[in-house]
């Protein structure tokens, strides 16, 4: 199998245009350092045949790559820590960093993003024109895989989930309207085109507390998860891994009203260290860390996610019931103790005694073993599978 896709990737490499993409890596040889070293990190060793940085049309390639029937992966950012989400063994991965741009029609108040360009560098240029759009939360972290998973942002609750707002999705010579929320199972998303919102300054920032002060912060947290009728400008995280022997919360208020009522819950509580103030959206975001823990979504978020996209729900089977997304980040060391890993198996059992649990999976968050699209609901897989009859119908992604 090794040899046999050696082979293909020396035939693509030997006969593809110099002006469609830069051939970045052929069997470990590298021209193009910063895509193999990402693939390579981000994809825990594996190794593909040949890295692909493409320039512009992808149609080429994949007629290549189908023809002799070469398995390949596609990256956008790499932000995924699951193997062959974003790479594959031998084979070829094709990475989309050099889509990059990033432009803003003041007309259509429309924002169009390459599949390749990071999100600090969509929030840099949106900057000049004071919009913002529904994005990733953090900076590095790539366009396409973020939205094509559904993505979240700290505008969810004002306007639905990153992919509720996308106007068109560029499917290599193709634009469609279709919000599938399918991730790239229909082909190579080029360009979002997606809609703008004025942002200019928002209240937020960091508090940081001694590790004996977490049960007073979970404390508060459950009065605010569980406060009614939440304020959709209202985010807060709280790190509650110990960083340099401390625990961090932060904020994030849409508008700017200093130390907001939504809040109340931890204003007394006393931090070691604060820093907070009235900056823009991006300037806050830039200041947090990775943030691995729950996400209270309200019923509000899934209407608004309906009201962006005219009235039409999207395909991910969202109850419009207030709910707690729970995510952990848990990693090992060994392949042999893959099966041991069921943390998220006994939560759900426990939620599911509760009474508490829903079906639906979020993507972005999810581990490789778990059936995400299934968990949108028998209807909405019908959906997605008529999708792919019309833009994949050979079934090739």
């Amino acid at each position: 199998m090794a040899r046999k896709y050696n082979d293909a990737a020396t035939l693509l490499y030997n006969t593809i245009s110099t002006g469609l993409a830069d051939v970045a890596s052929l069997f470990g040889t590298t021209s193009a350092s910063q895509a193999t070293t990402t693939c390579e990190k981000l994809r825990h060793q594996l190794g593909p045949s040949l890295i692909i940085i493409v320039a512009a049309e992808v149609a080429e390639i994949v007629v290549v790559l189908v023809d002799d029937d070469v398995l390949f992966a596609i990256r956008s950012g790499g932000h995924s820590p699951m193997p062959f989400d974003a790479s594959i063994d031998f084979g070829v991965c094709i990475s989309l960093e050099n889509l990059y741009k990033v432009s803003y029609d003041a007309d259509t108040e429309l924002a169009s993003l390459g599949s390749g360009a990071r999100w600090g560098a969509v929030y840099t240029e949106l900057d000049k024109y004071n919009v913002t759009v529904v994005g990733g939360r953090i900076m590095d972290v790539g366009v396409g895989g973020l939205t094509l998973e559904s993505g979240l942002s700290y505008l969810i609750d004002l306007y639905g989930l990153v992919c509720d707002n996308v106007v068109n999705y560029e499917i290599s010579n193709l634009v469609s309207t279709d919000n599938t929320g399918g991730s790239n199972n229909f082909g190579f998303v080029t360009r979002f085109d997606t809609k703008t919102y004025s942002l200019v300054e928002c209240w937020g920032g960091i508090q940081v507390f001694t590790p004996d002060q977490t049960p007073a912060l979970l404390k508060a947290f459950h009065a605010y998860q569980t406060a009614p009728n939440k304020d959709p400008c209202a985010n807060m995280i709280i790190n509650l891994v110990p960083i340099n022997g401390t625990t961090m919360l932060t904020f994030v208020y849409l508008k700017p009203v200093e130390r907001p009522a939504a809040f109340a819950p931890f204003y007394a509580l006393t931090p070691v260290f604060e820093q907070t103030g009235f900056l823009t959206l991006h300037q806050l975001m830039a200041l947090f860390p990775l943030a691995p823990l729950p996400r209270l979504t309200c019923a509000d978020s899934v209407r608004a996610g309906r009201a962006s996209n005219g009235g039409v729900e999207n395909a991910l089977g969202l109850q419009a019931v207030d709910q707690t997304w729970w995510s952990v980040s848990v990693s090992w060391g060994d392949a042999a103790d893959d099966a041991a890993a069921s943390m998220a198996d006994k939560i759900g059992a426990a939620a599911a005694a509760a009474g508490a649990k829903l079906d639906y999976i979020f993507m972005n968050d999810a581990y490789s073993n778990q059936s995400v699209i299934a968990s949108y609901g028998e209807i909405n897989v019908r959906r997605l599978r008529d999708v792919q009859k019309v833009y994949d119908s050979d079934l090739v992604f």
